[in-house]
């Protein structure tokens, strides 16, 4: 995976995991099942440390604004798959 710094301003977050190939594999399955609503957008992961804990947040990366990305948002929404839209930098 791409580090979280992928080209653009928004992005979508789609869980945090446990393990890196945990967050890999839902950006995989979660391609196969939206891919058209994702467009070109760059799968990333984001390593995040809670005290002892290591999170690896699973994210697409890439969307210029952030009309495009709460409509992908909204598409994965409708296909049950749980998303959150940020601000680049997050």
């Amino acid at each position: 995976m791409q580090p979280v710094s992928a080209s653009g301003s928004f992005l979508i977050q789609i869980g945090a995991f446990q393990s890196q190939s945990d967050a890999e594999r839902r950006l995989a399955d979660v391609r196969q099942r939206a891919g058209a609503a994702l467009g070109k957008c760059t799968p990333v992961t984001h390593e995040v440390k809670q005290g002892d804990k290591t999170l690896y947040r699973a994210r697409y990366a890439g969307f210029a604004a952030q009309a495009p990305a709460v409509a992908a948002c909204g598409a994965l929404k409708r296909l049950s798959i749980d998303c959150l839209v940020l601000k680049a930098g997050q």
